[in-house]
């Protein structure tokens, strides 16, 4: 069917010779472009249908229980907002129109003769793969850690705010205080590529005690001068990228910072997600990394979206939560409630 599409394309763009597509010029007047890019997104919408649905089917089911999560827990603490990077919003918000972006180029260059079908077809399955791989992996590493703030039942989210500074100061090691955490009404998910300290996600009240959780770690270029003299800091190791890093404590400034340029904190957890079940083996490697070089207080966990056979999961303690989010009431219950 989405050759039959092509071929509309394709004899509208020679029923009108005012547009031009080679491989050096792209032109198509104003007064046809609404129909050329009807019938070019057309090509576009078809061939992923019938190529990929069942990773829409998947990222659908995502994007319905990332936003049912994310509404909840700004219902439960008043948020004003929840922010994550534009393109996981576009993914969660509408899974079919990010997927399709990635059939513009090569679907140009089909046209300008550059490609034929079958490089066409090896290149939109190259580029699909990767952009679903990374986005509906990091959806679902965020939709755990909502899930996990949720079930925390927290009265109270506080949030670490850096002040802003010009790039050419911040990749200088400069020696600066952490900011002290501040209750907070927005809830910010993206994070600056070369950050002056490493911070959390957010920090939450629980049950007496302040719960702090950062996803997608990066590296930082400060040195603090107020780190927490009742934390253990361990030494960078080049290359760390866990999924989510746990922090719980009695106090709320012990856990403001989880790394600076020169020392990083020993977390209480580290966990690792497999959002599908043939992702597993990468996660398992993470952990190991992650365990041996961040030596979690309380060991490291892996939660998995499928049920994963026994003698994949080697020594770590892997959790099958699919989007079930009683599931995760273990962590919160068994683990994260009764480390101190």
């Amino acid at each position: 069917m989405w050759r039959q599409k092509y071929s509309n394309l394709k004899e509208f763009i020679a029923e009108h010779k005012e547009i031009a597509i080679s491989e050096n010029i792209v032109a198509i007047p104003e007064k046809v472009r609404p129909i050329f890019y009807n019938l070019f997104d057309e090509v576009r919408r078809f061939y992923l249908q019938e190529n990929f649905s069942n990773i829409i089917a998947e990222a659908r089911l995502l994007s319905d229980n990332f936003t049912k999560t994310e509404n909840m827990l700004m219902k439960l603490l008043k948020l004003k907002q929840i922010s994550v990077s534009i393109f996981l919003r576009e993914f969660i918000q509408d899974p079919e129109k990010a997927l399709m972006k990635k059939l513009f180029d090569p679907l140009f260059d089909l046209l300008k003769g550059k490609m034929n079908f079958e490089t066409f077809e090896e290149q939109v399955l190259e580029d699909i793969s990767i952009f679903f791989k990374k986005f509906y992996s990091l959806g679902y590493i965020i939709w755990v850690e909502l899930s996990l703030a949720k079930l925390l039942k927290p009265d109270r989210i506080f949030c670490v705010n850096l002040p802003e500074v010009k790039i050419t100061k911040k990749l200088q090691q400069f020696i600066e205080d952490v900011p002290f955490p501040m209750e907070t009404d927005r809830l910010s998910l993206e994070h600056d590529p070369q950050p002056t300290f490493t911070v959390p996600d957010f920090i939450i009240h629980s049950a007496n005690r302040y719960v702090a959780i950062r996803s997608e770690y990066k590296d930082a270029t400060w040195i603090a001068s107020n780190a927490s003299e009742t934390r253990e800091w361990l030494p960078l190791t080049p290359n760390l990228n866990p999924d989510l890093l746990v922090y719980v404590d009695k106090r709320l400034e012990d856990v403001a910072l989880i790394a600076d340029g020169e020392k990083v904190c020993r977390p209480d957890f580290v966990i690792e997600c497999a959002a599908k079940k043939d992702w597993i083996y990468e996660a398992i490697e993470r952990a190991k990394l992650h365990n041996k070089t961040l030596k979690p207080n309380f060991g490291t966990l892996i939660i998995s979206r499928d049920e994963i056979e026994r003698d994949a999961i080697q020594d770590f303690n892997v959790l099958p939560v699919g989007f079930n989010q009683r599931r995760l009431q273990k962590v919160i219950s068994k683990d994260i409630l009764t480390c101190l």
